[in-house]
């Protein structure tokens, strides 16, 4: 059976032994799984031979296939690597709508400051939209900004 185990095995490099005897229990309850559907349907891709990988493969699908249902419909949760994946499998995931964060409001700390100023501000600037403490911002007129950037 540990042979069996290791051929597919989910378990990773880990120092946490929670963590590794809960990757143990998924390889062998995998296992279990596959000699329990196999005795059940000996006819169940019979040509291949790496039916076991099929099985896990199609177990682990089953096993997440709500989870992502799930988090299909919340698109702005979703980074855009998760968004990629879940497309190229076949799922269409709803767009986001960007969400506007009122800046006037909203403090956040200055960019440019050192952490340990925590100088919290709503002023931002214009050009990346970084915030800015009024140390970091200088307001300018029109002409100067024309001069400036021109």
């Amino acid at each position: 059976m540990d042979q069996m185990v290791q051929t597919y095995s989910c378990k990773r490099k880990t120092k946490r032994w929670p963590m590794t005897f809960f990757f143990n229990v998924i390889d062998v309850g995998a296992l279990a799984a596959c000699i329990v559907w196999l005795t059940k349907n000996p006819q169940w891709n019979e040509k291949q031979c790496y039916r076991r990988r099929i099985f896990i493969m199609e177990l682990g699908y089953d096993l997440i296939q709500s989870h992502l249902e799930r988090r299909q419909h919340q698109p702005q949760a979703l980074q855009k690597g998760v968004r990629i994946a879940m497309q190229a499998i076949g799922l269409t995931v709803a767009t986001s709508q960007p969400i506007t964060v009122s800046t006037d409001t909203a403090k956040q700390h200055c960019h440019l400051c050192p952490r340990e100023r925590d100088r919290k501000v709503v002023t931002h600037c214009s050009s990346c939209n970084i915030p800015c403490c009024p140390d970091h911002h200088k307001v300018i007129c029109t002409v100067c900004s024309e001069t400036f950037l021109g």
